[in-house]
């Protein structure tokens, strides 16, 4: 590669004052925002047709007189354990009546016991009282038997209920899961005609995007189109990671990583072997400011810096003497490489930068090639 002047026509960018480019950033964010939010309705308003009528499928799989004898038994054990449970109040009601009549003999036995041994006679009221108190605890004694009675039928009774609802349960289960399995079956049929509708819509979006980005976007406008872009493929994305199944999509994901991973080494390859002018321009305006040879790197001494050392680093700290004498600017050539790095102006005589476009003092811009391959 022979390094030579840069062209006239060599383009320099104009990237304006901060604010306006400030500007231009938050701008092209919010472009980036609106366009994500707009996508994202009009997939929300594809994706809106009602998909598989979960209560038709099941209705269709169930048995109707086996849905109607699970609800009458699911009725009829709910009202047997409602009656366990006031039956048991009850039994707790006559066990307190219980325990009362028996603390009111176990009293009244000591009294009498208590007169016997006096050698008197119990009061006849407290005979009766006594009496009252042991026909009232075998009364209670004879309902509360009663209520053990109804409660352990009550009890049978709710076993087999239990037990039907049971066979009835597991009988609609099976007729349930094929229901849920046609039902996962449309859903997916369904999902897969969403995702198939959004991509129609997505894919030719995308596509136009891409093809404007690669036709334009070193026009003015490249800060839209990347805002756009930006949005576009974020969406895409989203709507392939929700439809796709994960281990498809991991590998699309990465053979899309892959593949923008060799473009951009394809890209920076062919910048090394055939740099464009911008590019090129950039590198060789750098170098100038560092006071280094834009082919080698090796430092122009020249001038003042005649007898000095520095790096790409150290130039900035470095200091020129103040006390050098003057000397005449000549052309200079780098004695690494060979290459002519100053020379003199054809239009006002003076030392230009070789690789520069323009001559610093007239402004007259060189006419030659700056890269031969």
């Amino acid at each position: 590669m022979n390094p030579k002047q840069l062209p006239a026509s060599a383009s320099i960018p104009r990237k304006g004052p901060w604010s306006h480019r400030f500007l231009v950033l938050v701008f092209s964010g919010i472009l980036t925002m609106l366009v994500y939010w707009l996508l994202g309705f009009a997939l929300r308003d594809i994706g809106s047709f009602p998909g598989p009528d979960w209560q038709a499928i099941e209705t269709k799989h169930l048995d109707p007189a086996a849905v109607a004898k699970q609800e009458e038994l699911a009725k009829r054990l709910k009202s047997t354990q409602r009656e366990i449970k006031n039956e048991g109040a009850r039994q707790a009601i006559l066990r307190s009546a219980i325990s009362n009549a028996q603390t009111t003999i176990g009293q009244l036995e000591g009294l009498q016991r208590l007169a016997i041994e006096k050698g008197s006679a119990l009061p006849e009221s407290e005979q009766t009282a006594l009496t009252d108190a042991r026909a009232l605890f075998l009364e209670s004694q004879r309902k509360s038997q009663a209520l053990n009675d109804a409660v352990a039928a009550l009890k049978e009774t709710e076993i087999q209920l239990e037990d039907e609802k049971r066979t009835v349960d597991e009988s609609l289960a099976a007729q349930r899961g094929a229901a849920q399995a046609e039902h996962q079956e449309l859903r997916r049929k369904h999902n897969l005609l969403v995702a198939t509708f959004k991509l129609l819509f997505l894919v030719p979006v995308t596509i136009a995007i891409t093809w404007v980005f690669r036709k334009r976007r070193h026009t003015v406008y490249r800060p839209m189109i990347y805002a756009t872009g930006i949005a576009v493929y974020w969406k895409l994305g989203q709507v392939m990671h929700e439809y796709f199944p994960s281990k498809l999509f991991k590998y699309v994901l990465i053979f899309v990583a892959l593949a923008i991973v060799l473009k951009a080494l394809v890209y920076l390859l062919r910048q090394i072997v055939a740099p464009k002018r911008d590019w090129l321009l950039k590198q060789y305006r750098e170098a100038y400011e560092k006071f280094l040879c834009p082919i080698c790197g090796y430092p122009i001494r020249r001038g003042p810096l005649k007898y000095l050392f520095w790096t790409s680093r150290s130039i900035k700290k470095m200091l020129v003497p103040q006390n050098a004498e003057p000397t005449a600017d000549e052309p200079y050539v780098c004695p690494c490489c060979a290459t002519p790095l100053f020379e003199q102006c054809n239009e006002c005589d003076a030392v230009r930068p070789s690789l520069l476009p323009a001559c610093d003092h007239c402004g007259a811009s060189s006419v030659e090639e700056a890269v031969e391959a």
